[in-house]
């Protein structure tokens, strides 16, 4: 079974990128990245997460709405 750690999400406007990571600067923590390009600036959101598990459960549950959401706040800002 092949494994995903990437996922593309595609908006009205918008694509976003969801990707597995792990940090090993302090041993390995599992993060997930999220990635998104607004008004010519790349946006990367890294969560650490206390184990795959949450992880990917994050993962798994991130929805375009959930991603439409964050890219609406940072417009705002």
């Amino acid at each position: 079974m092949k494994e995903v750690n990437f996922r593309i999400i595609e908006l009205q406007t918008n694509q976003v990128l969801l990707a597995k990571d792990f940090d090993n600067s302090d041993g390995y923590e599992p993060e997930l990245h999220i990635i998104f390009f607004t008004e010519g600036v790349k946006i990367d959101l890294t969560n650490k997460f206390n184990s795959e598990e949450s992880r990917n459960k994050h993962f798994d549950d991130f929805t375009d709405n959930d991603a439409q959401t964050l890219i609406d706040k940072f417009i705002k800002l």
